[in-house]
């Protein structure tokens, strides 16, 4: 409730697993703007859609995952790197700052959906 911007990088390649495909139609049917981008995924930039973005294997997010939970109040973000030894160094945040700064590093590599990261109310 709230979201009105869900952003998503996915850690494993290939299509999303439909529960969590699911869950994101459910935030689009809400009005919110929902990016994916993961490697392997099919291309989908249709406004009213998942919108779903390949991630290139050269890209310093291909190793992470990211979901990202942008509101005009709250916003929070879960975001993870994979270490060498294929576990997980994690971490989740409510601190606004941080959580604009990773929406603004996700979005720029989609300049031509033409999002920004919304602003707080105050």
């Amino acid at each position: 409730s709230g979201t009105t911007m869900a952003l998503l990088v996915h850690p494993d390649d290939g299509e999303l697993p439909p529960d969590l495909l699911r869950s994101l139609e459910l935030l689009v049917a809400s009005q919110a703007q929902v990016v994916v981008l993961g490697s392997g995924l099919g291309r989908v930039v249709d406004v009213g859609k998942v919108r779903t973005i390949p991630l290139r294997q050269d890209d310093a997010l291909h190793q992470e995952w990211a979901l990202l939970a942008l509101g005009p109040t709250k916003r929070v973000a879960f975001l993870a790197r994979r270490r060498s030894d294929d576990r997980w160094d994690w971490m989740i945040t409510r601190d606004a700052v941080a959580v604009h700064r990773a929406g603004t590093a996700i979005l720029e590599r989609v300049p031509f959906l033409r999002l920004r990261v919304p602003a707080l109310d105050d």
